[in-house]
């Protein structure tokens, strides 16, 4: 796999006030799942960062990957 470097914008998200009820938070739901699907998560992670040239999570070990997930 080659990989190319391109120089990136960074954006982050902040929560300016946590009190503050944007949204129903009841229409939200949680599941975790384990243990983790490795190619499930990268097919998911190519589709979302794909259009952002996200690559990080692909080129690295899967034991490590496996580890952070």
């Amino acid at each position: 796999m080659k990989v190319i470097y391109k120089p990136a914008k960074v954006w982050y998200l902040a929560i300016e006030n946590p009190n503050a009820n944007h949204q129903n938070m009841e229409d939200f739901e949680v599941q975790k799942q384990f243990p983790v699907d490795i190619e499930k998560y990268k097919a998911i992670y190519k589709e979302v960062g794909g259009p952002w040239d996200w690559s990080n999570r692909l080129v690295i070990p899967q034991t490590e990957l496996q580890a952070i997930l």
